[in-house]
């Protein structure tokens, strides 16, 4: 019954180990699928959560642009106002030079004139009489009065558009420095907001930077963790592997031990048959010497019968020494062959003693052998059901060991998967904040680049 009981546990043990392995396969199986499709989801949500974020990105960079291409289409009106200007200053410019040169050719005409009627004034002044020269002398002072006042009227008209021209050109100035300065004001605005906005993003980057690189070293962390977890479950596996093959060599042990004992049980069992017969004989052993010494004692009383008669008959003979020889005769040989017969069956009795005697020995040697035996293959069969059951007890507690860190092995996995989950999203947030970021400082470069040139 320990025998069947130690077997069943066997069974109990080696069907419980293959229904851990096969939970085991299960559930790396079923982790492998959580985690691939936990990557999926992962890199699906991610890519969803990147496209909003290029799309957001491109909708501000189209904002972006619109606004900077409102500002080149301004900077362009402001250049081409600053062209007609420019054309119109050169066309005052060239109509000043052209009224100068009229003037100065009037001048010259004037000159001419004055010479030419201080000519014929000279020569009038010689052929008339001095009040005739005096009225020419005061004619001429009026014309050169006359031709002063003209130059000064031409001056101050040459002046008075000069004046106008420059006034014009002043107030177009003026018109184009509001504009520039209240444009410049607006482009500073949105340069102030915008370097706010990115002094708050870049503000953000850099807290997302220290916190990226804090989950960074949490992921390697837990990396590393993960790392150590795989490696110890599979030393666990291994283990597993390794006490299965030490259960299914115990078990071959315990087949061979089963074996043994079976042998063992079958000679114990040859052996109390043989105790039993060796006992059986003896007992008739011990009859056949109880029944000998029966005989022997007879033996001896039939002896001391036999020297009482021979005492009787050596007295007839000293009583009677010429009595019948015949009688006498006859009963000397009656008692020599009943002396010879005691002698013989004597000897007899004594060598069938001698040898039951032996016998008896032997046989309780034989049974004493026997029962040595029995108890030390009952001392082997007590001695291999209690090793084995400790052993067994042992494997059931290496398995439920095994089992226990197999489950937290489990828990720890998927509290690191977990982990990696969330600090890898954490990772992909803070590298695109570091794109967005970039892109942010790339259009303040733009944006100052522009502004520098308007």
């Amino acid at each position: 019954s320990a025998v069947e009981l130690l077997q069943r546990e066997t069974d109990r043990l080696a069907a419980k180990m293959e229904k851990q392995s096969q939970g085991y396969a299960r559930t790396k199986e079923r982790l492998e699928g959580d985690l691939a499709r936990g990557h999926r989801k992962y890199r699906t949500g991610e890519v969803r959560r990147l496209n909003e974020e290029v799309r957001g990105q491109q909708e501000a960079a189209r904002l972006l642009r619109a606004k900077v291409s409102e500002g080149e289409d301004a900077a362009g009106q402001k250049e081409q106002h600053r062209q007609q200007l420019r054309l119109q200053l050169c066309a005052s410019q060239q109509q000043v030079r052209s009224q100068a040169e009229s003037i100065s050719r009037l001048t010259s005409d004037l000159e001419a004139v004055k010479a030419a009627s201080h000519k014929v004034e000279a020569e009038h002044w010689r052929q008339h009489s001095p009040s005739e020269q005096t009225a020419a002398r005061e004619r001429e002072a009026e014309v050169t009065a006359l031709a002063e006042r003209a130059v000064r009227d031409e001056a101050g008209q040459r002046q008075a558009a000069e004046m106008a021209g420059h006034a014009e050109l002043v107030l177009a100035l003026e018109e184009d420095l509001k504009e520039a300065a209240a444009c410049a004001l607006s482009h500073q605005e949105s340069a102030a907001i915008f370097k706010q906005k990115y002094a708050v993003a870049m503000e953000k980057a850099r807290r997302l930077q220290g916190q990226a690189d804090r989950l960074e070293e949490e992921l390697r962390y837990a990396q590393q963790q993960l790392r150590d977890s795989r490696l110890a479950t599979s030393a666990g596996e291994a283990e597993l592997c390794e006490l299965e093959g030490r259960y299914r060599e115990k078990s071959g042990q315990w087949e061979s031990s089963q074996e043994a004992l079976g042998q063992l049980t079958d000679e114990l069992r040859a052996n109390q048959g043989l105790l039993r017969a060796s006992q059986g004989r003896a007992g008739q052993c011990e009859g056949l010497v109880a029944a000998l010494r029966l005989q022997t004692r007879r033996s001896h009383q039939d002896g001391e019968r036999l020297s009482l008669l021979t005492d009787e008959l050596r007295q007839l003979r000293e009583v009677k020494p010429g009595g019948a020889s015949k009688e006498k005769s006859d009963l000397e040989r009656s008692l020599v062959a009943s002396h010879r017969n005691h002698l013989t069956a004597s000897g007899q009795q004594e060598q069938e003693v001698t040898r039951l005697a032996k016998e008896v020995t032997r046989l309780k040697l034989e049974l004493t052998n026997s029962q040595i035996r029995s108890a030390h293959i009952d001392q082997m069969q007590e001695e291999l059901r209690g090793r084995w059951a400790e052993e067994l007890r042992t494997a059931r507690r290496e398995a439920e060991r095994l089992g226990q860190e197999a489950e937290a092995g489990r828990a720890e996995v998927q509290r690191l998967q977990e982990a990696l989950g969330r600090e890898e999203g954490a990772a992909k947030e803070s590298q695109g904040l570091k794109a967005l970021a970039g892109q942010l400082s790339r259009q303040l470069e733009e944006l100052r680049v522009q502004h520098r040139q308007t």
